[in-house]
């Protein structure tokens, strides 16, 4: 099964949040610090937050996605 996806569509919302998940940590791990909203290379997260796309996985918020990723919000 090929399944096409990118950040505007939740066709593949799950595929999706794993993706922002491991974006976020590479960000960490490369920048030392964790990532912000206003970072650019998060613009698609952002976007994907604002449409609700994770929003059957608890994730209404920035903050909501951190907290599942890293463990905190700083």
């Amino acid at each position: 099964e090929i399944r096409n996806c990118d950040w505007s569509s939740d066709v593949c919302s799950s595929d999706l949040l794993e993706r922002a998940i491991e974006e976020l940590r590479a960000f960490k791990a490369t920048h030392g610090r964790s990532p912000r909203n206003k970072d650019k290379e998060m613009g698609g997260i952002v976007a994907a937050i604002r449409r609700r796309a994770w929003a059957n996985f608890g994730i209404l918020s920035w903050n909501d996605l951190l907290m599942r990723t890293l463990g905190s919000v700083n």
